[in-house]
């Protein structure tokens, strides 16, 4: 069972702690902007490490109050907890770059895909997380799925946990469940986003209707579902029930899904699980 901790997340409280982020793609922009215009950490409490110049800029453009570094070691000399924000690939380089300068207080947070946190204990070692963002917390409504090693302090957990969770809720997990779980809140914006394309696809096929409007009319719907599911707490099945008439229109649309979604996702699952596991030894070598 997971554990869901929403620490902080609507109190408004500034929180005073060094942050680090060693990586500045995608989502190392999403936790600084989250971090920020949550007013849960200052400008001035955050570095980052870049060795483009042109990223460099940018960051300074917009946060004229962060200290970027072009060394990660000098991230980590500054910072109580360092995430790890960088592609994969990248992570054995830059944990042995840092090693010498990771003290008893430091606090990793790696939120890299497929690397494992023995992966990461094989080079350095002390207080370790692991974190999977996902992309809607970018509106500050997406989902953490965390795990920690041993040494992770309570205290440490918490500090987390306050921390990311004015972005989104935060999933306290076992680490060999990341992958389902990143199905289920990392990769199903991009399927379901796939789905519901081919959904509008087919309704403009069939109909003599305004493709723009109809999917002005669809997000709006996604939306107002999106808001009964959360706050009212109203189920699929309850929903099913309450929309689709005994032997009307509806239900004959859900009798299709029935009938073909199943072996569908099946499909998708065995798929994505089987790319997870290639992709999860293909890292794994590096740390051999």
């Amino acid at each position: 069972m997971a554990r869901v901790t929403d620490a902080n997340r609507d109190k408004g409280v500034m929180i005073k702690m060094k942050i680090g982020i060693i990586g500045y793609g995608s989502m190392g922009r999403m936790l600084v902007d989250g971090f920020i215009t949550s007013n849960t950490i200052s400008q001035e409490d955050i570095c980052i490490s870049s060795r483009t110049q042109c990223k460099v800029e940018i960051i300074h453009e917009q946060y004229p109050g962060i200290k970027v570094y072009s060394a990660n070691s000098e991230v980590v000399k500054n910072s109580e907890i360092v995430f790890l924000c960088a592609p994969p690939n990248q992570i054995q380089k830059i944990l042995l770059e840092i090693k010498e300068f990771v003290s008893e207080t430091t606090y990793i947070v790696s939120i890299a895909a497929y690397i494992s946190l023995n992966d990461i204990e094989s080079i350095i070692t002390g207080q370790i997380s692991k974190v999977i963002p996902s992309f809607v917390s970018e509106v500050k409504e997406g989902v953490f799925l965390v795990c920690h090693n041993n040494a992770v302090l309570d205290s440490s957990k918490m500090n987390l946990a306050n921390i990311i969770s004015k972005l989104g809720k935060v999933y306290e997990i076992n680490e060999n469940q990341f992958e389902v779980y990143t199905d289920i809140t990392s990769c199903s914006p991009g399927i379901f986003s796939a789905i519901f394309s081919e959904f509008i696809r087919s309704a403009c096929r069939h109909g003599d209707i305004d493709c723009e409007k109809a999917l002005e009319m669809f997000i709006q719907t996604l939306y107002g579902l999106s808001k009964i599911y959360k706050e009212r707490k109203i189920d699929f099945s309850e929903t099913i029930r309450r929309v689709a008439r005994k032997g009307g229109v509806t239900e004959i649309g859900i009798s299709v899904v029935s009938d073909k979604a199943p072996a569908l996702f099946d499909e998708i699952f065995n798929k994505t699980l089987e790319k997870h596991e290639l992709r999860k030894q293909e890292f794994k070598k590096n740390f051999s």
